[in-house]
């Protein structure tokens, strides 16, 4: 068993709620993201010409976080040890 899982398994009502209500949020946020990325990848090809003509570069795709990994071990290993 992980360390987070430990902790997550010991928390208490309050920290669970949190980190319940962090997933959620951050769940919301990925939604949100690949939404608004697959609006931009079927932007008018005319746009995204003029934009490149300005100076605007786009950048390369940063692949989302690993949300137990880099999110909730961290927040769990914040509560733990506060």
């Amino acid at each position: 068993m992980t360390p987070s899982r430990r902790k997550y398994e010991s928390a208490h009502r309050e920290e669970i709620q949190q980190l319940t209500a962090l997933k959620q949020q951050v769940n919301r946020c990925m939604v949100r993201h690949m939404q608004l990325h697959k609006l931009l990848i079927s932007v008018n090809p005319d746009y995204l010409d003029e934009q490149l003509q300005q100076g605007f570069t786009v950048s390369g795709f940063n692949p989302l976080p690993n949300i137990d990994k880099e999110i909730f071990q961290p927040a769990l290993m914040f509560t733990w040890a506060s």
